[in-house]
């Protein structure tokens, strides 16, 4: 999505990195080309109010998921979900944004109006499927939508859409609008559309005024974080050092208030036929905005310099004092008009906790994998005391972040998944293809045991496990018919020319042999090294033992051609079948207190 606008189809959509880019070039071409006002619906409707809560409450946005993620079946248990609400209740997260309509969204209601009652909700409607304006999934999504706004009282506003507007596909602006119509008369709660900010000021290639006519509120996201190209991040004009670093800040907050002001300053034709200014008629509010603690994605530069928690703390303390200026100050308006605002109404932090399922588009949560709160945190319930100087350590250009050779089982880190394909040794073990996969589908996975603890759990592979399929299962449907080699790996460029350590401790290895084919499961800690063409050139490894710790060392810098180095595990053994993999054991490993 577009560095101006947004982040990613969030929580039950894949990352659209792509589409990010497209849209970073659209705001460059189409920023200040507004489109035409014209007519809209001549739907009457009354503006619902924003409830108390909108303007008094800290908001953030949350998703459950902690392993596979929704497109592979995960299903978060009542415990994890009510870890999660009480954490957020613990540092005084009284509104929270759900992104979907559904059965695990249902649960998080339930679950918060019997134990936490006073928290709010703004209820998403998510539409998977923007090709078609008919579309059963998305059906489904408005009637569950209206069904559960209607049922709960503590879902306090309904967003119908998740940024449909970024290409491609795009939802048709009539179908958005049809379906925030259909919604807005089934339910009492004031009724908005999560869209990038481009869409609000007509950048996005469609004309917004039908929806605006529609909607009680606007919800737009904003991420200076993707919009490299579109401020000054780097700063090179300012020392480095710590006044570099709050000049970044700074400019990350200014690009913000950019943005604010253009979906302010858009003009558009209401429901009554009126040409107004979204300022003077409806409350603007961020309901995504963030900042990652660690960087996933090789493909944005500044993450390599200031994905940090440090950053992270400095960026929402900064957006918060901007949010609070806007209680007292108002930008002048033309005479017989309402105040034009000069900051949002609230800002919804994305978000409560990170998403491994998302790789690339991870780390962004106020807590992690394992709910160890970050330092964004700090003077809240659940983040402990800030240190008295609590923007030291802030990343900036061209300080590289995370570049110490000791490295650690730190899910802080952007873990990824390789798996090899060969035969069984019997039929020769021949190599026959390789694949990219997930570390929850490995599979690898980080756990909390409790707020700020956890343990990282890798077992056999399931994934490729298909009865009916001869390639990985013998006639028999029983026999595996192929070994998986499984590695869980973080790759830091960094670490070249360095001697790199890497250690831990197993809690325990009770993987043994496969009964059918008499192959062993084995595990193992490694570093590894290649050129810049993925060549291998070379690794150290040691077995995982139970209860012993392990540690890896590998100079990097005596390698001729070194260019990527990898830390991480392997497990190699037959294809598990998921009726009987647990029979089968597991490898758990402490996870480094973040």
């Amino acid at each position: 999505m577009s560095y101006l606008f947004s982040s990613s189809a969030r929580l039950h959509g894949p990352a659209t990195t792509n589409a990010r880019r497209f849209l970073a070039i659209a705001i460059g071409l189409c920023a200040f080309a507004m489109l035409a006002l014209s007519p809209v619906r001549a739907d009457a409707y009354e503006k619902r109010e924003l409830p108390k809560v909108y303007k008094t409450a800290k908001a953030i946005n949350y998703s459950p998921f902690r392993g596979a993620g929704p497109g592979f079946g995960e299903v978060p248990t009542d415990r994890q979900i009510l870890q999660d609400l009480g954490l957020l209740k613990k540092s005084n997260f009284k509104l929270v944004r759900l992104f979907a309509a559904d059965a695990i969204s249902e649960r998080i209601l339930a679950l918060a109006a019997r134990h936490h009652p006073k928290m709010k909700f703004q209820l998403g409607i998510f539409f998977n499927n923007t090709a078609f304006c008919e579309d059963p999934a998305n059906q489904a999504q408005v009637d569950t939508g209206i069904d559960l706004a209607n049922a709960y009282r503590s879902v306090v506003a309904v967003s119908v859409g998740n940024e449909t507007t970024i290409p491609f596909p795009q939802l048709p602006i009539d179908c958005l609008a049809d379906y925030i119509a259909e919604v807005r008369s089934a339910v009492k709660q004031p009724v908005t559309t999560d869209q990038v900010a481009g869409f609000y000021f007509g950048a996005s290639g469609q004309n917004p005024d039908p929806v605006l006519a529609l909607i009680d509120f606007v919800a737009m996201h904003s991420y200076p974080w993707f919009a490299g190209d579109f401020w000054d991040w780097k700063q090179e004009s300012v020392p480095a050092g710590h006044e570099r670093a709050k000049a970044m800040m700074e400019a990350s907050i200014d690009f913000n208030k950019l943005l604010f002001s253009l979906v302010a300053d858009y003009a558009y034709v209401d429901a009554s036929g009126s040409n107004s200014k979204i300022g003077e008629t409806l409350p603007i509010l961020i309901t995504e905005t963030g900042w990652k603690a660690f960087a996933t994605n090789r493909n944005i530069e500044l993450e390599a310099y200031v994905a940090n928690p440090v950053n992270q703390k400095w960026y929402f303390d900064l957006l918060d004092r901007w949010r609070k200026s806007g209680k007292i100050k108002k930008r002048h308006s033309q005479p017989g008009t309402s105040p034009m605002p000069s900051a949002p109404v609230n800002i919804f932090a994305f978000e409560a906790t990170d998403e491994a399922w998302k790789e690339s588009d991870d780390g962004w949560g106020f807590w992690n994998v394992i709910r160890a709160p970050r330092k964004v945190l700090c003077q809240s319930g659940a983040g402990g005391p800030c240190k008295k100087k609590k923007y030291e350590g802030a990343g900036y250009f061209p300080v590289l972040q995370n570049t110490s050779p000791l490295v650690a089982v730190n899910p802080d880190q952007a873990w990824e998944g390789f798996t090899f394909v060969t035969d069984l040794p019997a039929d020769g073990g021949n190599f026959l293809f390789s694949t990219s996969l997930p570390g929850p589908l490995l599979p690898a996975l980080f756990e909390s045991t409790r707020p700020g603890k956890g343990i990282l759990t890798l077992a056999p592979n399931t994934l490729f496990w298909d009865a009916t399929n001869p390639f990985w299962v013998k006639p028999d449907g029983v026999t595996p018919n192929k070994v998986v080699d499984a590695s869980f790996f973080v790759s830091n460029d960094n670490l070249v020319g360095q001697a790199v350590v890497f250690s831990g401790k197993c809690l325990s290895n009770t993987l043994g042999v496969e009964p059918l084919t008499g192959e062993p499961y084995t595990a193992y800690a490694f570093i590894r090294i290649f050129d810049p063409f993925f060549n291998f050139l070379g690794q150290t490894t040691v077995p995982l033992v139970t209860g012993e710790p392990f540690t890896v060392s590998l100079d990097t810098g005596i390698v001729p051609g070194a260019a990527i180095v990898q830390y991480g595990f392997t497990i190699r053994g037959p294809v598990a079948d998921p009726a009987t993999v647990q029979s089968l054991g597991s490898v758990v490993l402490k996870v480094a207190t973040p």
